[in-house]
């Protein structure tokens, strides 16, 4: 088996990595799926989606290469993105359905970690909340899980551009839990476990690392209970963060957002397309040069 050249992408030095087993078993995936879904009237989305080599790869970490299980989990991917209207032309479905979540404020674009993968800010204390009128965190609100994921969706169709652009394809999971109490998360864990349950039994591991910032003393009791509904992997990427020390650890100062101790002016959001853009290509020409 060759070695990965250095101008071969992220992805295919992954590839060609593989032993000899792995690669017959994802070389039978890639054979199967391709077929399976060749007349699917989503056809034209999953080749670029779903059967591109970098999906197909995710698929079959998530599952240890056993063919069948990973042929399996493809299928409830399509049927998962199928049913909330993930490949809608048009976003504003998404958008819509998950708009009490996205104007919460609880996700935000939070720029690049070291590697160059993107970073989503997870504002914990927007967490179940109603935003009052000065902009802060007030009454809990009553979200619909399928509104947490059509808003997640949304922000992962936005951040899968980006990633395109920049041929990074992990995200940073940023879980900013300044200013929150642990009492909140507590009544609002049967939520995230059906959120990460949910979530997880249909999607391929797309997370490079978690990071927990500012999380409240006692964490680790509903940490040890969302453990027990994660994949092991997913925590065994998990850190817990005290301070802009640490976070400097895996951002860079010029990347990071000044709120959390860098030099970075506070990032726009996903919607924001141009800012984002500019921002996108200015971190492209740091990396080049």
């Amino acid at each position: 088996m060759r070695a990965a050249s250095s101008e071969e992408s992220e992805v295919d030095s992954e590839f060609y990595a593989f032993d000899a087993q792995h690669q017959s078993a994802f070389e039978e995936i890639q054979r199967t799926a391709n077929k399976q879904y060749q007349n699917h009237p989503l056809h034209k989305h999953l080749i670029e989606d779903v059967l591109d080599k970098k999906t197909l790869i995710r698929f079959c970490y998530a599952r240890k290469f056993d063919v069948q299980n990973t042929l399996e989990l493809i299928e409830k991917h399509v049927n998962f993105k199928q049913d909330y209207k993930y490949y809608d032309d048009d976003d504003a479905f998404l958008k819509e359905k998950g708009l009490e979540v996205l104007n919460s404020g609880f996700f935000q674009w939070g720029g690049f970690e070291r590697g160059g993968n993107m970073i989503i800010i997870f504002n914990m204390q927007y967490f179940y909340k109603k935003i009052q009128k000065d902009g802060t965190p007030g009454e809990t609100a009553e979200w619909e899980t399928d509104a947490l994921i059509y808003a997640w969706l949304y922000i992962m169709k936005k951040n899968r551009k980006l990633m395109e652009r920049t041929q990074r394809f992990r995200v940073i999971n940023f879980f900013d839990c300044s200013n929150i109490e642990l009492s909140h998360l507590f009544k609002k864990r049967n939520e995230m476990i059906n959120f990460i349950k949910k979530s997880q039994s249909c999607w391929p591991e797309l997370t490079k690392k978690t990071l927990i910032f500012n999380a409240p003393l006692g964490i680790n009791t509903i940490y040890n209970i969302l453990k027990v509904f994660m994949d092991k992997k997913a925590h065994a990427k998990i850190k817990f963060l005290n301070g802009p020390w640490d976070l400097l650890n895996f951002i860079d100062s010029y990347d990071l957002e000044q709120k959390f101790g860098g030099d970075h002016e506070e990032y726009p959001s996903f919607d924001e397309t141009q800012k984002v853009s500019e921002i996108v290509e200015k971190r492209l020409l740091r990396t080049l040069a």
